[in-house]
């Protein structure tokens, strides 16, 4: 299955499957009765949608125009977190080839994170986990960015506008509301 093979069994392949912003509830409801939507959304719930991936699996800096509650299912993601006034430097990728993702949202700055050594906690600066070119080291120095670890059972809440990059520390899923 798509399961086993691209997200079980991706340490040992060099395809790794990520299952990204799907809304997976619309189209397999015998899991409808498995979560309760949270009482802090509003009615208007945008939508639900499934995260599903290997370690090291990400979504690049991006924002999000809804309210979004992150849920933490199964595994850890290293979340990194940037106010909007920040924004200036994060400049959107208006040539994003993400298709998850609009490209209006995301940014032009690609990174990934040397999660052994965020989880040693052996940094002074968050910038110095980051596995990137000086170029988007030096933009990255520039802005505050917070850091999280969201575990399993964990929620997450992400206000609309604010910048942020997912990675995946180990197999991981993920459910993601989002409301007005």
């Amino acid at each position: 299955t798509f399961i086993e093979e691209y997200i079980m069994k991706a340490s040992c392949s060099t395809v790794k499957g990520y299952l990204a912003q799907y809304e997976f509830f619309e189209h397999i409801t015998d899991f409808q009765d498995d979560f309760k939507i949270p009482d802090l959304c509003s009615s208007s719930v945008v939508a639900v949608n499934i995260w599903m991936g290997p370690k090291e699996t990400r979504t690049p800096f991006h924002f999000d125009r809804q309210h979004n509650l992150l849920c933490q299912i199964v595994g850890k993601k290293i979340l990194l977190l940037v106010d909007p006034k920040f924004g200036n430097i994060l400049q959107p990728d208006t040539e994003a080839k993400e298709t998850n993702l609009s490209g209006k949202n995301t940014t032009s700055l690609h990174f990934a994170i040397d999660i052994s050594k965020f989880l040693e906690g052996s940094f002074n600066s968050i910038t110095e986990v980051f596995k990137a070119d000086s170029h988007t080291k030096q933009e990255l120095q520039k802005i505050e960015i917070d850091y999280v670890l969201l575990k399993e059972g964990e929620t997450l809440y992400i206000p609309p506008g604010y910048w942020h990059h997912v990675e995946s520390v180990e197999t991981s899923i993920s459910l993601s509301f989002w409301w007005e």
